[in-house]
This record gives structure tokens, C-alpha cells and sequence, in this order.
């Protein structure tokens, strides 16, 4: 989820569970960018390993908006991740 979004200071909050996030408090601090294309979030992970996920202004039939998140760790074995998917907004 993100959140606490300041679209001025480019400034947002992630929270989640300790995997998603990699922080033990389930949340990230974030930049945000907004352009054309959508809502950009990157940010480092205390682990070390870059975040970065896209928002895009396309919905689909019931209005959820088409989302991709991927993550670049740090280790030794460079493991990587993209997830694709739908996301809402909170009222």
C-alpha cells in the first residue's frame, strides 16, 4: 500500500508485511514521481535492494488500475522480481 503521497516534495510512504517492504516495521519511505504515464514509486529497501513500482492512468473494466512493481536486491546472486498486476485507491 502506498500512502502519506506528497506530490510536491515527491515524497511517499510504502507499508506491508516485512517481505514485501524488507523493513522488520513493514514500512519504506519512497519518491514519488508523477508524469503522463502514471505514478512512479522507487525507493531502497533497508535490505539494501531497489523498489521501484509504476501505477498506470489505464483501468480496467472495473476501475482497479493496472499496476507493476519490481524489485533489484543487492546479494551476491542479484535476485530480482517484477509483479504485475490491479490496485485500487482507498476513499
Amino acid at each position: 500500500m502506498y500512502d502519506s503521497m506528497d506530490f510536491t516534495a515527491s515524497t511517499a510512504r510504502m507499508t506491508g508485511s516485512e517481505g514485501a517492504t524488507g523493513s522488520s516495521i513493514g514500512e519504506v519511505k519512497m519518491r514519488v514521481a508523477v508524469t503522463d504515464n502514471g505514478l512512479h514509486f522507487t525507493s531502497f529497501n533497508p535490505r539494501g535492494d531497489l523498489v521501484s513500482t509504476t501505477v498506470f492512468p489505464t483501468t480496467d473494466k472495473v476501475g482497479r488500475y493496472i499496476a507493476v512493481m519490481s524489485t533489484h536486491s543487492t546479494e551476491f546472486n542479484h535476485y530480482s522480481s517484477q509483479f504485475y498486476g490491479l490496485c485500487d485507491t482507498l476513499p
